[in-house]
Formats: structure tokens, sequence, C-alpha cells
């Protein structure tokens, strides 16, 4: 399989690659401020936010098959 593909499209996937390259960088750059900006806002003492507590559900237990309940 053979591809013909022009000098001009070449150049302009070159050009974009290295567009792509450079954004890429600057992206990593970017995360790479946010992260130590938000580590300066993190608690120091090692503890992570409290979990939320979960509400659990009551259940009336239920008679054995058969047996007569009192209302």
């Amino acid at each position: 399989m053979s591809l013909n593909i022009s000098t001009g499209l070449l150049r302009s996937l070159l050009s974009l690659t290295e567009k792509r390259g450079k954004l890429v960088s600057e992206l990593a750059a970017v995360e790479s401020e946010i992260g130590r900006i938000v580590g300066d806002f993190a608690p120091t003492s090692g503890k992570t936010a409290s979990p939320k507590v979960r509400r659990v559900k009551r259940t009336k237990k239920r008679a054995k098959r058969g047996a007569i309940t009192h209302s």
C-alpha cells in the first residue's frame, strides 16, 4: 500500500504536529501550576475531607413465615 501525499500536505501535518507538541507541553505546565496552587491549600495534617455520612435506613424485622404478628 503506497501513500501518495503531497509535500504541501506533509508540511501542514508537520506544522500541526509541532503545534500540538507545544500545546501539550504548555498544558502540562498549566496543570503543574494548578497542582502547586491546590497543594498550597491542602490540609497539612494529612487528613482528607470527612466522608459523607450515609444514613442507614432501618427496616422492621420480618416475622417468620406463617407466624402471627401483634399489631
